[in-house]
């Protein structure tokens, strides 16, 4: 018993020692240590943050979406890591629609090779497919031909410079591409509308899962978003002869904007879409109005407050 108890001893000993070098650790980045206590084997610290504001970390190792750096902690058994809040690290899923058009063509003839299987679960009839094969086989003919130009555009550009300017290369003229396939029937524009439209409906079937989804490229990646970078890029344009505050949306929920008008900065809007037109009078006589702005996510600011726009208005 008196050995266990010396061993039990030992053990506090050396939480009190790392307990000492997370107090310093959370000194460098200036998050306040709160409370500290050991329970069934486990050590529970309360960080004070911001004020009010107090999370609780239990445990060797705590799961969160919040991480900056490992900091060792000693259990009463075996050693182990636990996470300090200090940045936020959010996982999030993207988009499962590619940005480029390559991506795009290549997503819809997966989806022509293997909706065909699942046509009944979904209901989808013979025209759905067949109208979905004709916008892949368009869509891709014409990505094929553009590459193809481009190329030839590139030769004859090489060619006319050699022409005017001399230097060695093969006489002759460029010989232009000829693709070998017919062109397939011509469809209506919006091919990636009627895409979206499809897998839309498909997602919202009651047959839809996530297994289905996967299998079909319907769900994108899953991505690390970092929400304290993040900082808004405010331009500006006019309609009508008022102010549009131009922005990108990126991974945000939404964007808060603060516009002074010649009274210091107060909350303008809160929008979803851009961009932000400003509808407000316009004075009359020119001054200028700025504007700044925060990215909101799940209804709270987040990161960076953009630089200072400013815009001349009634000139």
């Amino acid at each position: 018993m008196q050995t266990l108890l010396a061993k039990v001893q030992i053990q506090l000993a050396r939480v009190q020692i790392q307990l000492a070098r997370v107090q310093i650790q959370l000194a460098r980045v200036q998050i306040p240590l709160g409370e500290v206590q050991i329970q069934q084997g486990k050590v529970q610290i309360t960080l004070q943050e911001s004020g009010s504001s107090r999370q609780e970390y239990t445990g060797i190792r705590q799961l969160s979406t919040r991480i900056d750096f490992f900091i060792p902690v000693l259990n009463l058994w075996p050693a182990g890591f636990m996470l300090i809040n200090q940045r936020s690290l959010i996982m999030a899923t993207a988009a499962y629609m590619p940005n480029d058009d390559m991506g795009k063509v290549e997503l819809m003839e997966h989806l022509a090779a293997n909706l065909p299987a699942y046509a009944p679960d979904f209901n989808l009839s013979a025209e759905a497919l067949e109208s979905h094969n004709a916008d892949t086989k368009a869509f891709r003919y014409s990505l094929t031909m553009q590459h193809q130009v481009q190329s030839d555009a590139h030769n004859w550009t090489a060619h006319k410079n050699q022409l005017r300017d001399g230097g060695s290369g093969s006489a002759g003229w460029p010989v232009l591409t000829r693709g070998d396939e017919a062109p397939p029937p011509f469809v209506n524009p919006g091919v990636i509308r009627r895409l979206s439209t499809l897998v839309a409906g498909i997602k919202a079937h009651r047959n839809y899962t996530e297994a289905i989804g996967q299998h079909l490229r319907l769900i994108g990646p899953e991505i690390l978003l970092e929400p304290d970078t993040w900082k808004p890029v405010l331009k500006s344009r006019f309609s009508a002869g008022s102010p549009v505050i131009c922005w990108t949306k990126g991974q945000a929920g939404s964007i808060e904007i603060w516009a002074d008008r010649g009274n210091g900065f107060a909350l303008f809007s809160v929008n979803t879409e851009p961009d932000t037109i400003d509808t407000t009078p316009l004075p009359d006589t020119g001054t200028n109005w700025k504007y700044k702005a925060i990215y909101r996510l799940h209804d709270a600011p987040v990161g960076q407050w953009s630089d200072v726009m400013n815009v001349a208005v009634g000139v």
